[in-house]
């Protein structure tokens, strides 16, 4: 998932690709980011909270904490069976804020997360980006995420010892966040 602004360099695609391949238990293989700032430096990036964990529930429960910089793995490239078998990466009923973060569940419910680290993609941050734009501070947005959120463990099929404590997390999670933006 490219936004237009971005950029990858011409071995991305095939280093990524051939990554998955070489992994069957794997679903998304990402490289490392550089984030260009309009009014700061560049800065390299990485995410690496949910690589060489192998069980679903336990990359779920990072996933749902987003431990790391989720939204970098998001921006790899995944298996087109995740995608069918999950409905992929969807808005929820307050637009696209945080929605990487249900993707990442998904993701990471189904397989494993493979890191390239190597600085293979560009991301250019700017004042008038979208995120930029989004209310980091509204709960209605969070609530809706971790709506989301639920909602990916329910259509996961994955058995009940799994998805029993993923709810508990996602409850854990939503009123972790949800406390500290009404203490701000």
């Amino acid at each position: 998932i490219f936004p237009h602004d971005d950029v990858i360099e011409p071995t991305y695609l095939d280093k990524l690709i051939a990554q998955l391949d070489s992994n069957p238990r794997a679903v998304v293989a990402f490289s490392d980011m550089e984030v260009i700032y309009t009014d700061e430096a560049a800065k390299t990036i990485a995410y690496d909270s949910l690589c060489g964990v192998s069980g679903s529930r336990d990359r779920a429960s990072i996933a749902l904490n987003h431990e790391g910089r989720v939204f970098i793995a998001y921006r790899g490239v995944f298996r087109a069976t995740v995608h069918e078998n999950t409905g992929g990466l969807r808005r929820h009923w307050r637009g696209e804020y945080a929605a990487d973060i249900p993707w990442c569940v998904k993701l990471a419910i189904n397989g494993e997360f493979i890191r390239i680290r190597e600085k293979l993609y560009r991301k250019y941050s700017t004042k008038d980006g979208l995120s930029s734009q989004w209310k980091h501070n509204s709960l209605l947005n969070w609530i809706a995420v971790y709506c989301s959120c639920f909602q990916a463990i329910f259509v996961s099929n994955k058995p009940l010892k799994i998805c029993l404590p993923l709810y508990f997390r996602t409850l854990l999670s939503m009123f972790s966040i949800v406390g500290w933006r009404v203490k701000r």
